[in-house]
């Protein structure tokens, strides 16, 4: 199957596609690139639209969703890992034994931090969540709090947790977003 638009970015099927769309999320996510086509929500959508195969995203979600990078002791590190390991740098605002919170390269308002576990024990995504990951989710959402009022958001924030492909989760690796610093509008999304 050739996915629709992709031969603009080189893609020429779903493997290389899924490939090219790791790899520009990866770019987006933490910065590795100082090449400003990576950067901004044109490019995300743009990507999106072409590597998720424009409307028709019905061979995406049959796939495996993780953006591993490569294998250790028998599981995928994806760039989340990378960056709890301290492999991948970022502008950390927060750290504690069970979270990493930094400001995401793309901010969507003027404060706009990403909260991820330290240890996912198999969370993912909200969907994936069970009973066992209560606390998890908690010291989370807990921390987007201390977070906020660490940065001044006296005045009201907004916490986002993106939840598989139709919801536009990139990095298979539960993450909250923090967003403040303006008035939020209503609808969200």
């Amino acid at each position: 199957m050739v996915v629709q638009g992709a031969d603009d970015l080189g893609c020429c099927g779903v493997e290389q596609a899924r490939q090219w769309w790791r790899f520009a999320v990866e770019q987006v996510v933490v910065g590795a690139t100082n090449d400003r086509r990576w950067r901004g929500s044109t490019m995300v959508e743009r990507c999106s639209w072409l590597c998720y195969g424009g409307e028709d995203r019905r061979w995406w979600r049959g796939a495996e969703f993780e953006m591993g990078v490569e294998e250790e002791a028998g599981k995928k590190m994806g760039v989340f890992d990378k960056i709890i390991n301290k492999e991948i740098p970022v502008n950390e605002v927060y750290e504690d034994d069970k979270v990493l919170a930094f400001r995401d390269i793309s901010p969507q308002a003027p404060t706009h931090i990403l909260l991820i576990p330290k240890i996912k024990d198999g969370l993912t995504g909200l969907s994936k969540a069970e009973e066992r990951h209560c606390q998890i989710l908690g010291h989370l959402l807990y921390t987007a709090k201390v977070v906020a009022k660490q940065e001044g958001l006296d005045e009201g924030f907004r916490t986002v947790i993106n939840d598989g492909p139709n919801g536009c989760q990139y990095v298979d690796h539960i993450h909250v977003h923090l967003l403040g610093g303006r008035q939020m509008n209503w609808p969200p999304g």
